[in-house]
């Protein structure tokens, strides 16, 4: 019985032995299997690992590496883009209980698919639900490192700084902290915050010199934010340094345009060019064609290359995507055309530049202010001024800027004023200086008030405009115009003491001015007509001393001496002068006003053939002068004294053709005259009245010789009528 007992117990210790043999060889096959499969995986080998790891739980399926392995299935197929599968697998594996030590694994990797498939709002989810519920997750630096991701993809930055910076904090040692201190770099430059690219930079530098692939990148931004913050110089400089960091075609080519781009706002037009040439469009994507355009267009509108720029732009309209660089390259072709006088075709290519702007495109204010503009000064030079006036009050509605707002009430201003609505223009300018009494235009206002009053013949206003002008802009750069207008106000005025004594203020206090010839010319004038003629001479001596390159002020002065010694009665003197200007300047525009006054000499002299000649050569040689209306009327008077009627009647005639309405309405009385002499007296008896219709500004001269004409056919009564008219108008 003990031998049996014994023999049982030796088999019970023999088989026990042999199931433990058969369960470590199980362990073994088992962790072997998990091993392979794992390695297949760790070596990118996803679908020989995926038939590896659906094998291992399909044989082992009690094994506690099981959730692992499901775990690892979904992870193979994401890596093989399958990532339907892959969400089904994860949110499979997510409600097993054998899986719950998994469970911060698993949310991660269902937010993982989700943002492979552009779901972010789904994978911030996800990802906040491990910070929230794993504090102590290994998946933890991962999910604050794809929130930062999730909401830089939805471009909300902010939110993707914060997430980023809790990974350079939290986790610093991390692989992630590295990748996150580069996107804060990349979400300050699409928040335009570039001063905080610079110094989000500079520190990127000095915690990871080492980090050569990514200086290109850095130094690019760095560039764009100095570019940006109009650091043009400093911008080339970080450019170079990314064209030379990287082989990278594109990101040359970008940093090629940045050096273009810098360069041309720096207005160093070679430099540009040069850059400029050097860019390859297929090295860039669309959106950076069109900035390479845009910026030889503007190189060749900044260079006054007109044409070239008006064709870049037509490119760049028919390429362009953006419906905004569309309205751009009309609006730079427009402009280019304005610059070439062809202002019909500027004109139709800033509707074109309107008719792209839709209701849900928002422009910005800069572009439409701009066209706006455009529209206004074509119409001012096509003399639409009222058309111009509605763009300039278009830009005043709608602008946000207050300096372009004022500019373009000053613009309505001046469009009243060229268009001789004096009134309107003084009501603008008045409203500018009341709603704005402090803006940088106050002086230019206060000047175009000034001169909308000379313009309208209200000299007192003017001269009290500019001597406001005067006490209270006294730093304005308009003060020289100012100072010179408030002169050629008393000058018009004929306040000669005063006019002589403004313009000699003038040319001992700006020396340096551009009208300052001007200026002293009408200082000598003033002397002229002072009847001051000797200090006159000595005026017009020094004008001819210090501006003998003006050869047209210079002849103005010479004929003004020659004029003064006549008035000062040396006759001999003033005609050597004359006769010598006319064969000094024989083409001069000046020479036929030299000839007038040689022609009118001789006719106050008496010498009637030798004025009638030179009259005569002022009509043939000087046939665009303003003095050719009044030579044929001087000519019909000579004919007229030497009884030569049909003559007469020919030059007065062309007189009143060719003359203003007071020399036409004197021509015509001479005619009737003739006529008179002629003892044609209904015709004219006519004439005469016909005379008074047309210019009723001359019946005090008409009346008289109507009352004598009738008088001379007998019919008294009616001759006292018009004495007695002429008699009512000069009392």
């Amino acid at each position: 019985m003990k031998r049996i007992i014994i023999i049982l117990f030796c088999f019970a210790v023999i088989f026990t032995g042999y199931k433990s043999v058969f369960a470590q060889q199980d362990q073994d096959k088992e962790y072997e299997a998990f091993f392979v499969a794992k390695k297949a995986f760790d070596d990118g080998f996803y679908d020989v690992s995926l038939s590896l790891f659906e094998r291992f739980i399909e044989n082992f399926t009690s094994s506690s590496q099981k959730a692992q392995a499901s775990l690892y299935i979904g992870e193979c197929f994401f890596y093989q883009n399958k990532f339907l599968d892959a969400l089904n697998k994860f949110e499979e594996l997510k409600d097993q209980q054998f899986a719950e030590k998994l469970k911060d694994a698993v949310t991660y990797w269902i937010a993982e698919v989700h943002f492979r498939g552009n779901n972010f709002a789904k994978a911030i989810q996800y990802y906040q639900a491990i910070i929230d519920n794993f504090p102590k997750s290994e998946y933890l630096a991962a999910a604050y490192y794809s929130l930062g991701w999730c909401y830089f993809q939805e471009q909300d930055f902010n939110k993707a700084v914060n997430y980023f910076r809790a990974v350079e904090e939290k986790f610093p040692r991390q692989m992630h902290a590295q990748d996150a201190a580069f996107k804060i770099v990349e979400c300050f430059y699409n928040l335009k915050d570039y001063a905080k690219v610079k110094e989000k930079a500079r520190s990127y530098f000095k915690a990871y010199p080492q980090d050569d692939a990514r200086q290109a990148y850095l130094y690019f931004y760095s560039a764009e934010a100095d570019y940006y913050l109009n650091n043009f110089t400093e911008a080339i400089d970080s450019y170079k340094i990314s064209i030379a960091k990287t082989a990278d075609s594109r990101m040359k080519a970008l940093s090629k345009l940045g050096v273009a781009w810098s360069s041309l706002k720096l207005k160093q037009y070679p430099q540009a060019s040069e850059n400029f040439d050097q860019v390859k469009a297929e090295d860039l994507e669309k959106r950076s064609v069109d900035v390479l355009l845009l910026g030889k267009a503007i190189l060749y509108f900044e260079t006054n290359k007109f044409g070239q720029a008006k064709d870049v732009y037509l490119e760049l309209a028919n390429k362009a995507a953006d419906p905004i660089v569309v309205i751009q390259a009309y609006l730079g072709m427009a402009d280019s055309l304005y610059n070439l006088a062809e202002y019909d075709e500027a004109l139709k290519s800033y509707n074109q530049a309107v008719e792209h702007i839709t209701p849900d495109l928002s422009v910005p204010g800069e572009i439409t202010d701009r066209l706006h503009y455009g529209l206004a000064w074509v119409f001012v030079k096509k003399g639409e001024f009222k058309e111009a006036i509605k763009e300039f009050q278009k830009i005043v509605k709608s602008s946000e800027d207050k300096i372009v707002k004022i500019s373009a009430l000053c613009q309505i201003g001046d469009a009243y004023q060229d268009s001789g609505d004096y009134p309107k223009a003084l009501s603008t300018y008045d409203e500018i200086l009341q709603d704005y009494p402090d803006t940088f235009y106050s002086d230019y206002v206060q000047y175009q008030i000034g001169a909308t009053m000379l313009k309208a013949s209200n000299y007192d206003g003017a001269i009290l405009s500019f001597l406001k002008f005067k006490k209270s802009f006294l730093n304005s750069a308009l003060l020289d115009d100012a100072v010179y207008s408030l002169g050629l106000a008393y000058f018009q005025k004929q306040d000669y003491e005063s006019s002589y004594s403004v313009f000699k203020e003038f040319s001992d206090k700006f020396k340096d001015s551009n009208i300052l010839p001007q200026a002293m010319y009408l200082e000598a004038i003033s002397l002229y007509n002072l009847a001051k003629y000797t200090e006159a001479i000595e005026s017009f001596k020094e004008i001819i001393r210090l501006y003998q390159q003006d050869l047209e002020l210079v002849q103005k002065s010479e004929y003004e001496i020659a004029d003064c010694y006549y008035q000062l009665g040396n006759e001999k003197e003033a005609m050597a002068r004359f006769k010598n200007l006319r064969t000094k300047y024989p083409d001069s525009s000046l020479t036929g006003e030299i000839v007038w006054w040689l022609g009118e000499y001789y006719y106050r002299h008496g010498d009637l053939n030798m004025a009638r000649r030179y009259f005569l050569s002022l009509i043939q040689d000087f046939s665009k002068s303003n003095l050719v209306a009044d030579a044929h009327y001087i000519l019909g008077s000579i004919s007229m004294d030497e009884g030569k009627y049909k003559e007469a009647l020919d030059s007065f005639k062309k007189a009143m053709e060719l003359g203003s309405s007071d020399l036409s309405g004197q021509a015509a009385i001479a005619i009737a005259d003739i006529y008179i002499k002629e003892d044609s007296i209904d015709l004219a008896l006519s004439t005469y009245q016909e005379v008074v219709n047309r210019y009723p500004n001359l019946a005090h001269i008409v009346y008289p010789k109507s009352a004598d004409a009738l008088c001379k056919q007998g019919k008294f009564e009616e001759g006292i009528v018009f004495y007695r008219k002429a008699l009512d108008i000069v009392s």
